[in-house]
């Protein structure tokens, strides 16, 4: 169970008095949130370049999803205010899916908590780099994780096929993140500055496949290698490939 969602179980009132959802929901306009780098929505900055970055809208790409029936009936009103709730949650960094493109996005700060009466917790999410147009309610057991990570360059060879990580995908319309798969990887020798690897990725989303560098890449907090790195049988120097820059 993740963090946030057993804080939110420990805070909740079992049998609560039900109350309008626009009566219920309030905004912390008092609260500040600690700045934290923003990552979704805008192009990957290599570590290397100072070049300013160009904030991306989010791309209705699917439409609006419809939620369950149940996101529409009446909330139970928790026991703790939404100020305190997020100063509890200040010392964590979370990413929250939103329903609008089924991308990943940084959260700025968590507004508000409803309780729906199938038990199920909902966070009003305020998005990093977004204004208060863009708040969703976001369902905390699927769409509320502690923030993915970058990875270094010498950290490639933690990468094996069927690994789960979460990707930057950019076309005339959209940049975003979205999780996806590793489906191939492309080894090339280099230094512990620029990775020159190749890595083939599916996107969950729609199953699309693409070739992606490292640093279009994130994994996720507690990223474990995978099964395959942890046998006996495992090399101790992973064989390499030369790239074609390196052989001319």
């Amino acid at each position: 169970m993740s963090k946030v969602q057993s804080w939110f179980l420990d805070k909740k009132k079992p049998k609560a008095a039900e109350v309008p959802v626009d009566d219920y929901v309030e905004h912390v306009d008092d609260y500040e949130e600690p700045v934290v780098p923003k990552r979704r929505g805008r192009k990957p900055k290599s570590k290397n370049t100072s070049s300013s970055l160009v904030v991306y809208k989010k791309y209705d790409a699917c439409g609006y999803t419809r939620l369950p029936e149940c996101a529409y009936d009446m909330p139970q009103r928790p026991r703790v205010s939404a100020a305190e709730m997020a100063k509890e949650l200040t010392g964590l960094a979370f990413e929250a899916l939103s329903a609008k493109d089924l991308a990943w996005y940084d959260v700025a700060s968590f507004l508000n908590f409803r309780v729906l009466y199938t038990g199920e917790l909902e966070v009003r999410v305020r998005f990093a780099g977004f204004g208060n147009e863009e708040d969703e309610w976001v369902n905390v057991k699927r769409g509320v994780r502690e923030r993915s990570v970058p990875l270094e360059p010498s950290e490639c060879v933690k990468l094996s096929v069927g690994d789960p990580v979460m990707c930057f995908r950019e076309d005339e319309y959209l940049a975003v993140y979205g999780d996806s798969e590793v489906v191939e990887i492309q080894r090339n020798l280099h230094d512990n500055t620029r990775c020159t690897c190749i890595f083939v990725v599916r996107y969950d989303l729609d199953k699309a496949e693409e070739k992606i560098t490292l640093d279009k890449m994130c994994c996720r907090p507690n990223f474990t290698y995978n099964k395959n790195n942890n046998n006996d049988n495992t090399p101790s120097e992973i064989p390499l490939v030369e790239s074609e820059e390196d052989r001319m």
